[in-house]
C-alpha cells in the first residue's frame, strides 16, 4: 500500500521540485514493466474467476494451483511490484 501511497507523491514532488525529466529509454522500458504488471494481473483473473476483493466461500470454488498460482500463491499481490516500479517513470517522474 505504501508503494502505491507513493504514486501519488512523487510525480507532486518532481512538479515542485523540477526533478530532472526520464529518460526516454527509461520510460520506454517502465512501460514494459508497466504493461508486464497489467498482462500478469489479467493472467491471475482468467486463472481464478472467483477473484473478488473480498474473501468468500462459493459453490464449486477449489484451490487453484495452476497458471499464475503454480509459481506464487497470491500472485494477484505479486504484480503490484512491477506496477509500482514502472508506473512513475513511464509517466515521466
Amino acid at each position: 500500500m505504501a508503494g502505491f501511497a507513493a504514486l501519488m507523491y512523487f510525480p507532486a514532488l518532481d512538479g515542485c521540485f523540477a526533478l530532472p525529466d526520464v529518460p526516454s529509454y527509461a520510460a520506454l522500458l517502465c512501460d514494459m514493466l508497466a504493461a508486464l504488471g497489467f498482462l500478469w494481473t489479467y493472467f491471475v483473473l482468467k486463472a481464478n474467476t472467483f477473484s473478488a476483493s473480498t474473501t468468500q466461500i462459493a459453490e464449486g470454488q477449489t484451490v487453484i494451483s495452476k497458471g499464475t498460482y503454480a509459481l506464487v500463491r497470491h500472485p494477484i499481490y505479486a504484480d503490484g511490484i512491477p506496477l509500482i516500479a514502472g508506473i512513475s517513470p513511464a509517466l515521466g517522474s
